[in-house]
Order: structure tokens, then sequence, then C-alpha cells
């Protein structure tokens, strides 16, 4: 617990300390569970299985972050301490998340939800309606995901939670893009980005250069597209935060194909779906699945296009 504490912070050389002893950590939470020290066992848990900036989670060993969170929630459970009964089923819910199983993420949230609620901890009230709202916009029901990211900005204002306003802000951002208002949503993506310089948050910088992006491509500004994408992946990387490095270079493929270069396009893509696949996300797997296969067939079209230029009408080649 001593060295997991000394190397709580989110930076690179912290989480590199950490992995080299992530087996070591998770066998001592398991120890500290046996001998009923059950604040070890959560401390561990919350250093490291935090489901966006733990070491577990960033460098992609989610099945371990699962289960020392599961292992945090039992402690907590039979000691009785609510409020680590709520953070522990929070983190849960982000894990199920990034693994695409909202109903699980849904009923994890809910639970932790009520527990706040009873204990009047407003600012994570306000943390677990942020995160409902993105399986409601995940899930299509963009009228809800507004609904309760509008009532979590409305907290996070209220408390004056920063980082949680750059995170509503960025989120509603992305209901306004789906909804074709791109306006909107680069003025509500540079304001989080300024939030999250402010306060120094590289995975949150990473995010909202993605999504401006998203944006500029959408727009036609390859360049501008493929720069603000480059200074997220160089972030990304140098986080190490794999989930988000699979994202941009999922996206990277999408800009190589719309400037038509397909073999670029495949390569991303392939980048992204290794990845992925390491991860253990089904839904983004088949996504980057379909997305690849999708450039293989047009590149096989732009191929047998080139042999037909060079073909006359009876098959014979041209000379």
């Amino acid at each position: 617990m001593i060295y997991a504490e000394a190397q709580k912070g989110s930076l690179p050389e912290n989480h590199d300390a950490l992995e080299v002893e992530k087996d070591n950590l998770i066998s001592a939470a398991e120890l500290a569970f046996t001998r009923n020290k059950w604040e070890s066992v959560g401390t561990i848990a919350a250093i490291c299985g935090l489901p966006v900036t733990g070491v577990l989670s960033v460098r992609g060993f989610w099945d371990e972050a699962m289960k020392l969170n599961e292992r945090a929630l039992q402690a907590a459970q039979i000691s009785k301490q609510l409020d680590w009964v709520a953070r522990f089923s929070f983190h849960k819910g982000g894990l199920h998340g990034k693994r695409g199983e909202w109903s699980e993420a849904r009923q994890s949230y809910a639970q932790s939800l009520e527990i706040y609620k009873n204990l009047g901890h407003e600012r994570q009230v306000g943390m677990v309606l942020n995160n409902l709202a993105n399986i409601a916009q995940q899930t299509g029901e963009q009228a809800e995901a507004r609904r309760l990211h509008l009532q979590s900005l409305e907290i996070k204002r209220r408390t004056k939670d920063r980082a949680g306003i750059a995170a509503a802000v960025h989120n509603l951002a992305m209901l306004a893009f789906d909804a074709g208002d791109l306006k909107e949503a680069r003025a509500l993506l540079e304001e989080s980005l300024n939030i999250e310089k402010e306060l120094g948050n590289q995975h949150g910088i990473a995010a909202s250069l993605h999504e401006l992006s998203v944006l500029a491509k959408d727009e036609g500004d390859f360049k501008q597209a493929r720069n603000l994408l480059s200074e997220s992946l160089v972030i990304t990387r140098r986080m190490r935060n794999k989930l988000l490095e699979a994202i941009n270079l999922a996206q990277l493929a999408l800009l190589d194909a719309a400037e038509g270069d397909l073999a670029d396009a495949m390569k991303h893509s392939k980048q992204a779906e290794e990845i992925m696949v390491q991860l253990g996300n089904p839904e983004n797997v088949s996504r980057i699945t379909k997305q690849r296969a999708k450039f293989e067939t047009q590149l096989r079209e732009q191929g047998t296009g080139k042999r037909d230029e060079l073909s006359d009408d009876s098959g014979n080649q041209q000379q």
C-alpha cells in the first residue's frame, strides 16, 4: 500500500512504476482482504483501478481492474463503508462502459447514484449523472442524454467542479455534433479544451483534440484534422492510454481514406483493431473490423478500376 500511495499520480512515470509491480499490488490487495484490512484493499483499488486514469485501465489491463474493484466493493460492503460502496460501484460502471456492457454499467451506476444521493454528496451525484448520460448517448437515447448532461452540468457549476464542467461541456458538444450543429459543437469543445489545459489534464486535452479533429475532417479541412489528431496521438502515446490511442488510430484511418490513401487507412485501422482486441471491447473491435473490410473493398475496386483503364473492350491489354 505504501508503494501504491507513493506512485498515485497519473503521469507516465507513475504508471510505469505501478505497471512493473501490478501483480504484486493485486496480490497485496488479496492478502489484505484475507486479513480483513479493508482500507488497504480500497486504497490499492482506488489508485490502480480507476476506470479513466488508473494504471490498469490506461494500460489495458481491464480484467485485472475489474477484479480489483470487485474485491474493493466486497471489502466496502463487509465493513459497511457506504461512501466506498458508492465509489467502487461507480468504478465498476466505468469499466463496464469501456467494454460496451451498457446494462451492467447502468446497474452499477444506479447503485452508486442512490447511495451518493442519500449521503448528500452532490459533486459525486453530478459525476454519476454524467456517465449515465454517456450511456444514453451511446445507446441512441439523445433526449435522455441531453437531460442528464444538463443536470450534471448544473451541479458541477454549483459545486465549482472545473474538471467536471470540462467533461460535461465536452459531452454536450458530442450531442451538438450528432445533431449536426457543428458551430455549437466547436464552441463547446474549445471551451472544454481550454479548461483541460488550465487543469493540465492530459487525458482530457487529448480527448478534446481528437473530437476537434473529427469536426475539422467533417468540415473538409483535412490538414487541420491531421494536425489536431497528430497532437492528440502524441499525448495518448506519451501517457500510454491504449483506448484513446486506438480511437485516434481508427480516426486516422478514416482521414487517410478521405484523402484517398487506402493503404495507410488499412494500416492504421489494423493497428487500432489489434489494440481493441487486446483491450477486450467486442463492440469497438466489430466496428473497426467493419471499417477495415470497407477499406479492403474500396482498395480492390480502386485496383480493378486501374486495370480497366489499361484494357480495351476485348480484354486485350492496350499498348
